[in-house]
Order: structure tokens, then sequence, then C-alpha cells
């Protein structure tokens, strides 16, 4: 089962000589000097002295019958597949016939409890992990003193195969192969905060096309056993196989910050690697070549490559100059969002366009069967356009239909991106079920329509997410999300990125620990928004615009925070129910600058609160009810141009008047109950008796939700 097996018949075999044997043992030693753990196979192979056709006979001739008598979790092993610094990896296979991948840990890791500890808790993080782009985790064990962790057994084969069996890719593919890693990559750290770290050929499986979905591949990225995951203090967390200290990633693939032992965690580390992993798919050869490690990470750090000369000439000037900048030694000058990668790869030609018709598919060439791969390929093609005419005839207009349910929600995600790329309408119906979050959408998601079909779709979260259960990017305009349940225990329940334009409707968020949607300088109209169980209701700042109507926010704390926003509230029910404790005053609704309308809204809290407070703000309202406070309103520097119809029961102070009253501001009709009707020179007069709020405008506002 251990390496050694195999590097005593490769040697055996004369595959290997004694020397060369002797120089990888070396450098392994060099290499453990410097923190990096590597087996013998993988230097051997990183080396050139082993090539990957040499590794896949040696490890079939291996496979002993102990190998093939093992089981774990129903799984039955069938022999190895694949080897590394990280641990052995067999395929395996259930009585019903389901395969599966999977890794043993190196025995030293396994005994390790505190390793032990952080694997599960890592592996139970990778659980959440559902992207078409990256292999699926299953579940994670130990036998025989030794960890597993058992996963999706992809097929097809590894970019470093393909490259060393049919050299150079194509421009076309390589954008493509570019454009769903990235897709993978900018996932795993948006809604997870995780980096890999080990971007490599040798990571990425070329399988064949998804089914339903209009590409030559597939590519899955794979190993996530040198990543790590920001936790929510900012400080960094060592996942999985890493261990403190440690410098981490392949040689030749690896970042100059990385090569440094740097213990920088961030997106730029990856977005190299992928750089490092396009120029050896167009050029078919490494950056950087080195008779050791050592100096093949040396030369990452100080030797600069021209990019425009050297082996890729016949790449697109967009191309060459994307990989320069992805490529950049100084972390100033280097991409540092994967957005900005998507967005440029989205401008430059790949297979995913028109070219699918006319160049060779690498799933194709990597895979016998040739004439019947064609043959269910003519007939999926027919089953899937008479489906597609169906659901066009259904939706009218023109809008194509996707019906998803959780485990399909990312890949049917990827397919309403391919969709709105080309200009299309497309709605995503949600199925009965829990949706694993965090889900985050991009510019790409623009145009997206997401309905429930039932009262129960929830999009959750763990206790231990600190990311919110939706992120909307920014930029993304007519982003429609409908009847979706969202019940995560994260900081904050969705949030929306700056010039966003989103529309909600028939939403519930609950159980979020701080705000339940976060607004930054969006547009987004609420309609029959449901907030209860939440700390805080809506924040809304840097000139957001939020539109709420026939709404419930039922909050602890805050039911509205707004910074310099126009905020517009209609049929709305806004309660707070936390007592207020050693004098302090929190709002049911507060704003600092901008515009605040009110139209037939009803505040109450449970004890011992404010009712509004607006400092520098414009208002407008008419038929407002607050009630169960202390003190009804507070204005500091604002303007109220009308007030009309409204109620204010107070048990200390009515309205709190600070600054300049205008006499061409429309005041009619209110009623004020408290001991101190009116405080503020400015506004001493003024008629306190009217009728105030019909109780018939409140059969229009939604009930509290329970």
């Amino acid at each position: 089962m251990e390496d050694h097996y195999i590097v005593r018949l490769a040697l055996r075999r004369g595959m290997i000589t004694k020397d060369q044997l002797e120089e990888a043992r070396q450098e392994k030693s060099s290499l453990s000097d410097r923190g990096i753990d590597r087996s013998l196979l993988f230097i051997l192979e990183d080396l050139n002295y082993l090539s990957h056709l040499d590794l896949g006979r040696l490890r079939a001739s291996t496979s002993s019958d102990r190998v093939r008598a093992m089981e774990v979790a129903g799984y039955l092993f069938e022999g190895r597949i694949g080897s590394g610094g990280m641990g052995d990896v067999y395929r395996g296979r259930t009585a019903e016939g389901r395969t599966a991948a999977i890794k043993l840990m190196p025995l030293a890791h396994s005994s390790d409890p505190e390793y032990a500890k952080r694997f599960r808790r890592e592996m139970r993080l990778l659980e959440k992990i559902q992207h078409p782009h990256i292999t699926q985790f299953y579940e994670c064990g130990s036998m025989d003193e030794r960890l597993y962790l058992i996963m999706e057994e992809v097929e097809g084969e590894s970019l470093k195969a393909r490259l060393s069996e049919k050299g150079p890719m194509t421009p076309a593919e390589v954008v493509l192969l570019m454009q769903q890693i990235a897709s993978a990559l900018a996932y795993a750290w948006n809604t997870h905060r995780i980096v890999h770290r080990d971007v490599k050929p040798s990571n990425i499986i070329i399988g064949p096309p998804r089914r339903g979905v209009n590409e030559p591949f597939c590519v899955k990225l794979c190993d996530f056993g040198l990543a790590k995951r920001v936790t929510p203090n900012d400080e960094p967390e060592t996942a999985l196989l890493t261990k403190s200290g440690m410098a981490v990633g392949t040689p030749h693939y690896m970042s100059p910050e990385l090569a440094t032992g740097s213990q920088i965690i961030e997106p730029l580390v990856d977005i190299y690697s992928l750089g490092a992993t396009a120029y050896h798919g167009l050029t078919g050869k490494t950056l950087y070549t080195g008779a050791t490690s050592e100096v093949i990470m040396r030369k990452h750090v100080s030797d600069i490559v021209n990019l425009r000369t050297i082996g890729i000439e016949h790449a697109p000037e967009k191309l060459r100059q994307l990989l320069v900048d992805m490529l950049a030694k100084d972390r100033a000058e280097r991409i540092c969002q994967w957005e900005v990668v998507i967005d440029r790869l989205d401008e430059l030609p790949s297979l995913r366009d028109r070219h699918l018709a006319t160049e060779p598919s690498i799933a194709d060439e990597s895979s016998g069967g040739m004439k019947k791969l064609l043959v269910s390929i003519a007939a999926c093609i027919i089953i899937l356009t008479s489906i597609a005419v169906f659901m066009l005839f259904q939706s009218g207009g023109g809008t194509r239909i996707i019906v998803t349910q959780p485990a399909t929600f990312q890949m049917h995600l990827q397919q309403a991106e391919a969709v709105l790329h080309d200009g299309g309408d497309i709605e995503i119906q949600l199925e009965s079920g829990v949706y694993a979050g965090p889900w985050y959408f991009t510019r790409r998601h623009s145009g997206l329509n997401i309905r429930a079909t039932s009262s129960d779709v929830v999009v959750a979260t763990g206790p231990e997410e600190s990311s919110p259960v939706i992120y909307i990017d920014k930029d993304v305009k007519d982003f429609h999300l409908r009847s979706v349940r969202i019940n995560g225990l994260s900081e904050h329940g969705l949030h929306i990125g700056k010039d966003s334009e989103v529309f909600l409707t028939g939403v519930t968020i609950e159980r979020a620990r701080s705000w339940a949607m976060r607004v930054v300088g969006a547009h987004v109209t609420a309609k029959g928004l449901r907030i209860h169980n939440c700390d805080g209701g809506i924040y809304a700042t840097h000139e957001a615009r939020v539109d709420v109507s026939d709404s419930v926010i039922h909050t602890a704390a805050e039911s509205f925070h707004n910074k310099q926003s126009q905020v517009s509230i209609e049929r709305v029910r806004l309660y707070s129910n936390n007592t207020a404790k050693n004098g302090e005053e929190v709002p049911i609704l507060s704003q600092e600058a901008g515009a605040l309308m009110l139209n037939t809204v009803w505040l109450s809290a449970k004890d011992g609160r404010i009712g509004i407070v607006a400092n520098e703000v414009d208002c407008d309202w008419q038929r407002i009810l607050v009630e169960g406070v202390h003190t009804g309103i507070r204005l500091q520097k604002s303007s109220l141009k009308r007030l009309v119809e409204s109620t204010i029961l107070a048990k200390k102070v009515g309205l709190n008047w600070t600054g300049t009253w205008d006499g061409k501001w429309f005041w009619s009709a209110q009623r004020i109950d408290a001991p101190t009707a009116l405080l503020g020179s400015d506004i001493t007069g003024l008629s306190t008796n009217g009728t105030g709020m019909n109780e018939s405008y409140l059969s229009s506002i939604p009930l509290l939700t329970k």
C-alpha cells in the first residue's frame, strides 16, 4: 500500500536508476528541511524520472489481495487509482454498483489527534461545497487507524496526463478550462472563504460534458488537501492536510508568496497558480524548470518570463495580457479578484462559443467508444431539444424554465449562466428541500429569476458560517428572488452589493445573527417580505435605494437602520421585541441623512424603546402608528414636510424636535398621546389632538409573523 513498494518495483524493472532514486531522496530531505512534505513518488514524477503512464502501470501491479479485500462505509476497494504527497486514492464500489474515490491519509497524519480533529472539521465544511466544477465530497472516517475520505469519482483524465500524451491545447480549449476552474475557485472563496493553494494540472480532471449543457468537456477541480480557510475573525485557519507554518503547493505552479513561505491567504495565490497552469496548457511546458524544487521556487520569486515572446505567439493578445496580469510577481500588480479574471475570460473566444462546432473535444479524444458516444449525444440532443421546445412554449415570451432540486442547483445555475451569457431569459424553479448555502451571485447572473415552487424551500447555512446565506455582488441587474426562505445562523441573511438591482417577492429571512439584509449602494424592491427571529432587520447604506411594501419585520433590535439612503416603506409592520436595559434607547427605525418616506406603517416595541430616530433626513410621512415606546419620534436637523393622519402613543415623549420648523410643512390630523406630547421650542403649539391614524388602514398592513 505504501509508496516504497512502487519505488522498489520501479527500480527492479529498470524504470529508474539508483542514482535517480538517491537524487530524489536528497530532494525529499531538502524539501523536508523547508517544511514541505512530499513523497518519493511525487518527486520522481516531478523530476520526470517516472511518467504519469509509468505510475499507472506500477500502481496496477501493486494492487494486492489485501487492498482488494478492504472495505469502508459499504465500498469495496478495487485497487489504487492514484497517489500523491497527501495519501493514496483507491476506487471503491458498493454492492449496488455505485463507485467512488477513497483517499487514505498517511499514518503519520492520522495518528496526530490535533490533525484528526482539524481533518474532520474541515471535511464537514467541504461537505457543503456543491459546484459543478469541484469534485463532490461524500463522507469521512477512519479505518485501521488511518483517516479516509470518500468523494466523487470523476470520469476522464487529468490535465497533466492529457498534456503529456497529446501536447499543448488550443487557446479556445485553454480559455474554456480557465472559465470553469475560475468559477469553481471564485465559488470556494466567495461563499466559504477557501483558498485551494494547489491548483495544477494533476488536480484538474477533464471529463465528458454534463447532461443538458452545451459544452465539449467539463473539468473538475479536485484535492483540497492543501486548502486554507479564512475564519470569521480573519485569522488563518489551516485546513485539511497542512501543518502550521508549512510551505505548501507544487513548485512548478506555486505563487511567489507561497514559495517564500508566506502565510498570506487570499485569492491571489490561486490566481497565480491558474495562470501558471494555463501557460503549461498553451505551451506544453511549465513556466520554470530546475534541477531541484528549491531552484524552481526561487525562479518564481525572481525570474521574469516574457509571455509575449516565449511559446504562446499563437494565443490571442487579450489572453496573453490576461496571463501577464495573473502571473505578476508583485501582488499589487496582480489581478486580485476572481470576478475580474472571469469577466476578462468572457471577452475571449472559447469552445463554449461557436467554435464548439469545429474545435475537437478533449473529452471525445480521451474516451473510448466514439460511435456509441456520438449516438448517445445525438439522442440526448433530440430529447433535450424537445424538452426545451416544450418549456419555451409553456413559459411564454421565450423564457426558459429549469426545475431543480438541492443536489442539482449548482449545476443548473451554471446552465443558467450560459443562457444569460447568450442573451436569453431564464427562470430557475426550486422544488422542495433544503439548499446548502451560501449562494453567491455576480453580474453574470443579471436577469436571473429564482422562484420557489412551494413553501418548504429553504436556503440554509450552519452556525459556523460567517458569509451571508445569499450574497449578491455589485452590478447585478434585474435579479429576481421569489418565495424563498433564507434560514441561517450566519452573520447576515442577504447581502446586496453596490449598483445592483434586486427584486424580492414573498421572501422570508430568519435566524440571522446580525442583520437580516444588508443593502450597500443597491436598489432593492421588496414586496411581501417576512423577517423574524433575527437580531436586526434591514441595514441600508452608501446611497442605497430601498422600497419595501406589504411586509412584516419582527426583530430583537432595530428593524431598519439607514445611512445616506433613499428609503420608502408602505403598508409595513415593524416590531422590536427586546426590552431596553440600563436606560438605553434603541430605535425601531433610524436613519442618518438621505430621505425617508412612510405610508401606512405600524411601529411597536415591547418596552422602553424609541419609535423613529432621524438625523438630517428629508421626511414625508402619512398614516403611521407608533406605540409601546418611551419616545415616539426624535428628529434632529431634519425636515418633516408632511405628517398627516398619524398616531403616537408614548410613555414619555411623543415628538422630540431639534431644529427649525418650516411653516409651509403640512401637518394635520395627527394625534399624540404622551406625558410630554411635544418637546422642542419650534413646534410648541402645534395641534396634537387630531383623529390620528384611522384603524381601517391597519387591515391593509400584514399581521405579525409568529
